[in-house]
């Protein structure tokens, strides 16, 4: 239901319960076209949603940083948009 969207939509996510704390985020400049992560034209990039902090605020982390708010994310990695959620965490 996210792909194609800003990252600034990801405060949507979280507040639907799309997304939850420990879930993955694949965000790319085309979304649906390469889930591999192999063309980096498209500047494939991943982080993980941390949860909430003890303001509430969301947090994110990546290997370049671990407390990330949405603000920040969608600052430092536009043009890139959201392509997919993954739980690590799901059975399927």
């Amino acid at each position: 239901a996210y792909r194609g969207r800003s990252l600034s939509s990801l405060s949507a996510a979280i507040d639907d319960g799309t997304l939850r704390g420990g879930m993955v985020i694949y965000m790319n400049t085309a979304p649906g076209r390469d889930r591999a992560s192999l063309n980096l034209s498209y500047r494939p990039h991943w982080m993980t949603y941390l949860g909430r902090d003890g303001s509430g605020v969301p947090r994110f982390s990546d290997q370049y940083g671990t407390s990330y708010s949405v603000e920040q994310v969608a600052a430092s990695y536009a043009p890139r948009v959201i392509d997919a959620f993954f739980n690590p965490y799901s059975r399927n």
